[in-house]
């Protein structure tokens, strides 16, 4: 999790504040939650990194170092987030309520290689139960993997 994020940045200005800084290859998940009624991001972003040299080389770089492009005092922290793995991250934002309601440029993203990748569809089909919630016909829950949650990667 990287968090105190100045709440000015948009999900698109801070990937490209970590490209800048070399980690355009780093990460294979990146997710900005925002506040959409006060056009703002909430500060933190969840971002999975290919492997855990690039998570430490992004520590080294990040933690306890204030952002660019905007006057603020925040300081950033990387830190484990609950939800570890590529696909732990990806099938987590599936389950979620606000999936379908969050504009394109605000939703979570994959990468391969640098390269936004399209987001991996559904393993398995879900269906409408009586109360009108999606549940995956798998009874399967995803497994946590990784030692530092959305940062650290196991693709």
């Amino acid at each position: 999790m990287f968090r105190n994020i100045p709440n000015r940045f948009s999900p698109e200005g801070l990937r490209e504040v970590i490209r800048d800084k070399g980690f355009a290859t780093s990460m294979d998940f990146f997710y900005m939650p925002m506040d959409f009624q006060n056009q703002c991001n909430l500060g933190y972003a969840f971002i999975n990194f290919v492997n855990v040299d690039e998570l430490d080389r992004f520590t080294q770089e990040f933690h306890g170092q204030k952002l660019p492009l905007y006057k603020s005092h925040k300081v950033c922290e990387v830190c484990p987030a609950r939800v570890q793995g590529l696909k732990a991250n990806v099938d987590h934002f599936r389950k979620s309520a606000a999936r379908g309601s969050i504009p394109d440029e605000y939703k979570p993203v994959c990468f391969r290689n640098g390269e936004m990748v399209p987001f991996p569809p559904p393993e398995r089909p879900f269906h409408r139960s009586g109360n009108g919630e999606d549940h995956r016909r798998s009874s399967k829950s995803s497994a946590h993997s990784g030692k530092f949650g959305g940062l650290r990667g196991d693709s």
